[in-house]
């Protein structure tokens, strides 16, 4: 599961440095939670040598690199004014499943299950060194914490929050203030309509991509809480870039890029119950980003 996210994530980076093959639009690192009681400021070097345009953090609530017990992902997005984080979280080896799940307004948002908030994190400021984290929320684990930084004279990227549609059909979404090259979604499945930031049962964590040229891929894991015989579902799709299902396996959200607009996008569901699921959205234009998948060899 950990390598399956990251692996994700890291190609997104690789591939915004395609457009040119210049070092300077893109850096990955690591770096070491800030073990401070909160408020805790926390700089980190990102290496680019310029002001990031675009910010993306995730962890898994490790201290180092070894196996664990437990399930936990947590993914947020910054454009330096608007941040938004997506988190969810399974314990392992209990006779009763307990899971929880978060958005919020946040660069990282961490939870235990339990509905227990560990770790959440403002971006207060970044420059042409590095980036600065606020811990309004803290624990004293040293998790390590993933990043990408993204630069280029001509990037643009909005963060945003909608809603997903309660009917099939066209879903435009708009404010984005410009024609996306790509847009990276994040969700905790379509039964978390709650406005940001709040909690909920249930481990669920969906991400999507999708491209200019239409080409997109979902996937979700789901893990239900309060059940004495464990409840855990996955699932992935190659030509949507939202999906969603419940414990019975039945999809309960499907959605497929139609277009990349002038002020944001537009995607059509061909699945939709009446929940009003939230997303975040990071869009980026101003760099070539080619979306895909392959089947592993056998």
């Amino acid at each position: 599961m950990r390598g399956s996210w990251v692996l994700a994530i890291f190609i997104i980076g690789i591939l915004a440095a395609a457009r040119s093959g210049r070092a300077d639009e893109f850096r990955a690192g690591s770096f070491t939670k800030s073990t401070g009681g909160a408020p805790a400021s926390q700089s980190v070097a990102h290496g680019l040598g310029a002001t990031p345009k675009a910010l993306i953090l995730w962890t898994v609530g490790k201290t180092g690199s070894s196996f664990a017990t437990h399930h936990h992902f947590s993914i947020g997005f910054s454009d330096g004014t608007t941040s938004k984080s997506v988190t969810a979280s399974s314990q392992g080896s209990v006779s009763t499943s307990n899971s929880s799940r978060r958005m919020a307004n946040k660069a990282l948002t961490i939870v235990e299950y339990g509905e227990t908030l560990l770790a959440e994190a403002d971006l207060s400021s970044w420059d042409a060194t590095s980036f600065t984290l606020n811990w309004t929320t803290n624990n004293s684990t040293a998790y390590v914490i993933h990043f990408i930084a993204f630069y280029a004279p001509s990037i643009s990227a909005k963060v945003l929050e909608w809603t997903m549609g309660t009917s099939t059909g066209n879903r435009a979404v708009t404010g984005v203030g410009f024609r996306p090259a790509f847009v990276l979604h994040a969700y905790a499945g379509d039964g978390f309509t709650s406005s940001l930031p709040a909690t909920a049962a249930d481990c669920a964590i969906g991400l999507g991509v999708m491209d200019a040229s239409g080409n997109q891929w979902a996937n979700m894991i789901l893990g239900l809480d309060n059940v004495s015989n464990s409840d855990a579902q996955r699932g992935q799709q190659t030509d949507a870039c939202l999906y969603s299902f419940d414990n019975s396996l039945a999809v309960t959200k499907e959605a497929s890029w139609t277009s990349m607009d002038s002020d944001g996008f537009t995607v059509n569901f061909s699945t939709a119950n009446s929940n009003a699921g939230q997303v975040i959205s990071l869009a980026l234009t101003g760099l070539n980003v080619k979306v895909g998948s392959f089947a592993k060899a056998s």
